[in-house]
């Protein structure tokens, strides 16, 4: 007897950016396939015939604290030994959001809106910041309080969030500039945040940093100071790219 197979699920995040497109493409997608289900996240519904809105409220706070405890022991790698007064402020800090508080477990994204009882908060966790500087200019938002999560002792990632609805953009260059010049870090902070710092976040502790054993993940850069990285916007700055020791991009 042949297994039966599930039909496909599609999943679609964040579509609030995009969503008179996304609710065309998605009416589209189901008249030419109806067997595909989806699951699609938004801050406002995408009003295609047929669908059920679900909406998420925020968890009461002993909650918000059972369900981030319950994910950080699951899928924290490195790391952990947030004390209950941690993991209750943090919870507080996160406004409940039940999907923030999942993926707060490890990392919590943008923090644009994050004020000085979130600071102290992801201070004092081992929960890491990640900074989206290009996200935040192109929707007009305040940018996220870099300096002063360092200067408490709160970890950061940079990354780009690249995206075509709210921030598209690839280059992690244009990100360590913004990180410098409006997020006020020091180019060795934005450079260990886009580095060292964003492995941990996908827990990958065998890259991000240049050591004996490590997987030889580099970018060679032509420039006259490394941190011209930062200091050229825009900057055709990259000249090669290693990946496990093997070349695999070089600037003619």
């Amino acid at each position: 007897m042949a297994a039966r197979v599930a039909p496909p699920v599609l999943v679609i995040d964040n579509c609030e950016h995009v969503l008179s497109d996304v609710g065309d493409w998605v009416a589209q997608l189901l008249d030419a396939a109806p067997e595909v289900r989806m699951v699609c996240t938004s801050q406002a519904p995408l009003g295609v015939a047929g669908s059920c809105e679900f909406l998420l409220t925020p968890l009461e706070l002993v909650d918000a604290v059972t369900l981030f405890t319950e994910r950080s022991a699951s899928r924290r790698r490195i790391g952990g030994g947030d004390s209950a007064d941690d993991v209750r402020a943090l919870c507080r800090a996160l406004d409940g959001l039940p999907l923030a508080i999942e993926l707060g477990a490890r990392s919590v994204d943008h923090l644009e809106a994050t004020g000085p009882e979130g600071v102290a908060a992801l201070a004092a966790s081992d929960v890491l910041g990640v900074l989206l500087p290009i996200a935040a200019l192109y929707l007009g938002r305040p940018m996220p309080p870099a300096r002063a999560l360092v200067d408490a002792g709160a970890a950061i990632a940079l990354a780009t969030d690249f995206n075509p609805g709210s921030a598209f953009c690839e280059s992690l260059p244009v990100v360590c500039t913004l990180a410098c010049t409006q997020l006020r870090l020091r180019p060795e902070e934005a450079l260990s945040a886009c580095t060292v710092n964003a492995a941990h976040v996908l827990g990958l502790t065998d890259r991000g940093r240049l050591a004996p054993g490590l997987r030889a993940d580099l970018v060679l850069l032509d420039a006259p100071d490394w941190r011209h990285l930062a200091y050229h916007l825009a900057g055709d700055v990259v000249h090669t790219v290693v990946r496990e020791g093997r070349i695999v991009h070089a600037r003619a």
